[in-house]
């Protein structure tokens, strides 16, 4: 049985964590495909919830409402 050696478990615990942290790419969401509208509905005074049931009833998207809070959030202020 080998003796444990701290240095070389350390030094394998860091190349492992180094490989995990690495960008990961940009998944494209479903609300990029209606964007225009969305932040169109959003200057024109809607809020999210409003922007949630348009969505339900006008496209074939079907996310939370968090998610078109969190969208508005990230891509509003461009």
């Amino acid at each position: 049985m080998e003796e444990f050696n701290a240095e070389k478990e350390l030094q394998s615990l860091r190349e492992k964590r180094k490989i995990q942290r690495k960008a990961k790419p940009y998944l494209a969401s479903k609300l990029d495909r209606v964007g225009f509208e969305i932040l169109s509905l959003y200057c024109n005074g809607a809020n999210p919830t409003e922007i949630h049931a348009w969505l339900l009833s006008n496209t074939n998207i079907k996310v939370a409402r968090t998610t078109v809070y969190r969208w508005i959030q990230k891509h509003g202020q461009e």
